[in-house]
């Protein structure tokens, strides 16, 4: 009896790739070009490529279908035939072979393999869906001018697409087309006009997710700049962009996520009223529990301390900035015991902070006991401080 070994070389390919893709990139890139390429490791597993179990495929019953448009004339040669779903797929090998992937190994399988893909009924079963896999394919069948468009032709290929094709070439290790995907991503991300200014909580989190897993940080901090203010004043659902932002570690939106958590379970009706200290919920645990509280008692000290004592700032050419300092002192208590700023949450820091900016803000414009360059520098003290709260808000969980 022979006994056949298996093992994964996905990390290896993927290695290997970036180092042939960067190689590539610099006879080609000008000066001034700075490619991303992908560096998080991601272990695909040859069960996932093909799945030898035929009771376990995907969508074993049901009609099997041709699909129109890659299933290829098999006069050609060179071939190899996949099922996905109930879809099958007959496609060049050369293609998938062009640059280092998962597909290589995949085509080095012994020959005793059952499904060999050299026909309908040995066709390669993988786990994707059609609408993924078909958007690779036509990634991979596409002509230069329809990867590389004019520059007016930003949205010549659709983010569904863009999105699929990242994930994609990102689970096979196809590097060159992931790195592409992501920054037609990027590229349609800064647009202000584009899919998400006014994105849905589940599409940030499918960008944010591919960002993570393609570790391309101009994007994670893009997408997650877009996020803070929009968790922060709005009622945006927030279980998609924390588990997202819990699986990638991105320490900025889980402490976002979790200080919305807090404060509205220091909202949540106690009979008649409402508490100004955190009631749980029963799914809590013991651990959570005393997570949520060591927070909620460091925002009170934090906001306590705020209010209590008027930001430093420095203002060079300012001759009579000591009088600037005086006004200041008083106009920042002023704006500490503010009604407006007991509407919001004992905890909720950022919320009294906003207040105290906008108080701040129309009564150093009106005063004449401050000079310009010190209303500018306080008001930037107050803007440095709130960032400075959010980007710590992750520590105060003792995360």
């Amino acid at each position: 009896m022979v006994n056949f070994y298996i093992f994964n070389p996905a990390e290896k390919l993927r290695f290997l790739s970036r180092i042939l893709f960067r190689g590539s990139k610099r006879l080609l890139k000008n000066a001034n070009a700075t490619p991303t390429v992908p560096v998080k490791s991601h272990k695909v597993n040859l069960s996932c490529l093909a799945n030898v179990d035929p009771c376990t495929t995907p969508s074993s019953g049901g009609l099997i279908i041709r699909d129109s448009e890659y299933y290829k004339d098999a006069s050609e040669g060179g071939f190899c035939i996949f099922r996905v779903e109930n879809t099958l797929f007959k496609v060049h090998r050369c293609f998938l072979l062009r640059e280092l992937s998962a597909f290589g190994d995949l085509f080095s399988l012994p020959a005793c393999y059952s499904h060999d893909g050299n026909s309908d009924d040995t066709a390669i079963p993988l786990s994707d869906s059609v609408e993924r896999f078909r958007d690779l394919l036509w990634a991979l069948y596409a002509l230069p001018t329809e990867l590389c468009p004019a520059q007016n032709s930003l949205y010549s290929v659709s983010l569904d697409r863009l999105m699929n094709i990242a994930e994609i070439a990102n689970k096979y290790c196809f590097a060159s087309y992931e790195a592409w995907a992501v920054e037609r991503i990027y590229s349609l991300a800064q647009d202000s006009a584009g899919p998400l200014s006014k994105a849905s909580p589940d599409l940030f989190a499918r960008v944010l997710n591919i960002a993570g897993l393609c570790n391309h940080i101009p994007l994670l901090d893009f997408v997650t700049d877009r996020l803070v203010p929009r968790i922060l004043w709005s009622s945006m659902p927030l279980e998609v962009i924390t588990e997202v932002a819990e699986r990638h570690g991105i320490r900025r939106l889980i402490g976002i996520s979790y200080y919305k958590q807090l404060i509205a379970i220091e909202q949540s009706p106690c009979g008649d009223r409402v508490t100004s200290f955190p009631i749980f919920p029963p799914a809590f645990n013991v651990e959570q529990r005393m997570r949520f509280l060591a927070a909620h008692h460091s925002l009170l000290k934090i906001w306590e301390s705020l209010r209590t004592r008027p930001l430093p700032f420095h203002s060079a050419g300012c001759s009579t900035h000591a009088d600037c300092l005086a006004t200041w002192e008083k106009l920042w208590f002023d704006a500490g015991m503010a009604n407006e700023s007991f509407l919001f949450d004992s905890a909720d820091v950022l919320g009294r902070l906003k207040i105290m900016m906008l108080y701040l803000r129309s009564a150093v414009t009106v005063s004449p006991s401050m000079s310009l360059q010190c209303t500018l520098a306080a008001l930037e003290a107050i803007t440095m401080t709130r960032d400075e709260v959010i980007d710590q808000l992750v520590t105060f969980f003792d995360i």
